[in-house]
């Protein structure tokens, strides 16, 4: 971790742990074809509800009381926000509300919003599952040093890019079928 000061007069870290975290992800969703170094789909409205989403994802992870988290947890907060993305972009995409709750974030089970068709290409992504066991065999390699800093910052790193990425992927999906 490095500190450095914007001119602000107050020091912020950097966290080479969160950086690596979210390279891990993004070479993840390159080797599966969903991003190829081009620009991303982005919206205002998605800006929106990532952050709304995740707001709702700390304060789920701090209710439990700890920060530690089983394989199968960890896994599934993956999942979680690769099936939310999609339903962000459906709300994007058809403007309408995007519910913000974490049913589903420790359990496996998420229930999301999307047609069938998008449903379908969701489960059958291998992303969430690749970037699941790839932070976790990293953070469990010493990715985590966490002196200084949050042990938490890696993994929401991790799982914004897994949420921004599944969201360029539902909206090409989208924008395909219309097309």
């Amino acid at each position: 971790m490095t500190e450095n000061n914007a001119g602000t007069g107050k020091p912020f870290r950097t966290s080479l742990a969160a950086q690596a975290a979210a390279r891990i992800v993004i070479d993840a969703a390159r080797e599966n074809g969903i991003v190829d170094g081009g620009a991303m789909v982005v919206d205002p409205a998605l800006a929106e509800m990532e952050k709304a989403l995740f707001s709702g994802m700390f304060k789920a992870v701090a209710r439990r009381g700890s920060s530690e988290l089983t394989p199968d947890e960890f896994s599934s907060m993956f999942h979680f926000v690769f099936a939310r993305a999609a339903e962000a972009a459906t709300a994007c995409w058809s403007r309408r509300p995007f519910e913000t709750g974490t049913d589903g974030l420790f359990d496996g089970k998420t229930p999301f919003y999307a047609d069938d068709a998008l449903k379908g290409f969701i489960h059958a992504q291998e992303f969430p599952v690749q970037c699941a066991q790839r932070c976790w065999d990293h953070l469990a390699a010493g990715g985590n040093a966490t002196a200084g800093y949050d042990p938490l910052l890696p993994l929401f790193e991790a799982l914004k890019w897994c949420f921004r990425i599944g969201c360029h992927a539902s909206l090409r999906f989208l924008e395909q079928r219309r097309g």
